[in-house]
């Protein structure tokens, strides 16, 4: 029971099977994880940051095609693409 709450608990914070796994796997062996979880933990961190900051991204590529898609006719759309609301913006350098 206590390894099922430690699973859960990790998985929780975003840590995979097999990191946990790994963890499981110091104390088997009469290891204490403590340095191994912290380097699990920041490293988790730093990814979590990552996506933070690319989701704030998508975040402002979607507020800019919501007032782009503003100030559009949609009886100018052309026929020849799906929507240029989504392409042609997608298109600009970040």
């Amino acid at each position: 029971m206590e390894r099922l709450s430690f699973i859960r608990a990790g998985q929780s914070v975003g840590l995979t099977l097999a990191e946990l796994k790994e963890v499981i796997a110091f104390r088997e062996r009469g290891e204490v994880p403590c340095v191994h979880v912290i380097q699990l933990i920041r490293r988790r961190d730093t990814e979590i940051g990552q996506q933070i900051e690319e989701l704030k991204r998508v975040r402002e590529d979607l507020r800019q095609l919501a007032l782009r898609a503003e100030t559009l006719d949609p009886a100018q759309c052309s026929t020849e693409g799906v929507c240029h609301l989504i392409v042609e913006p997608a298109r600009l350098p970040r």
